[in-house]
């Protein structure tokens, strides 16, 4: 990733994110609908019917985004929060990078 092409990295990320809580939120509503169990049956079934695939690279590109930031000077970073801040599912995918990042940690292996 370069710095110059931060804005088209994270505006085709923000829209990855989108979809992603799109599929899952119908996801949810049809399982949630269909058996009116527990809201926790409901989230876990919603998470593991929703492409998983497409979310892991997800969260790889946002792992990249996070090394990116951290290699980044004061200034881009200040710029880099900016940007980041405009793109709100990027920022609702952080909270959920924070559970899949634990996943992974607590993997003997690199995949969940």
């Amino acid at each position: 990733m370069e710095y110059d092409n931060l804005r088209e990295y994270l505006t085709g990320l923000d829209s990855g994110f989108g979809a992603q809580s799109r599929e899952w939120d119908q996801e949810f509503n049809r399982v949630w609908d269909k058996s009116l169990g527990s809201l926790q049956q409901a989230i876990r079934r919603a998470s593991q019917t929703s492409s998983s695939v497409i979310r892991e690279q997800l969260h790889r590109r946002l792992d990249e985004l996070c090394r990116f930031y951290l290699d980044a000077s004061p200034e881009q970073r200040e710029n880099i929060r900016a940007l980041v801040g405009q793109h709100r599912h990027i920022l609702r995918a952080m909270c959920w990078h924070v559970g899949w990042a634990a996943e992974r940690m607590k993997s003997p292996t690199d995949s969940v």
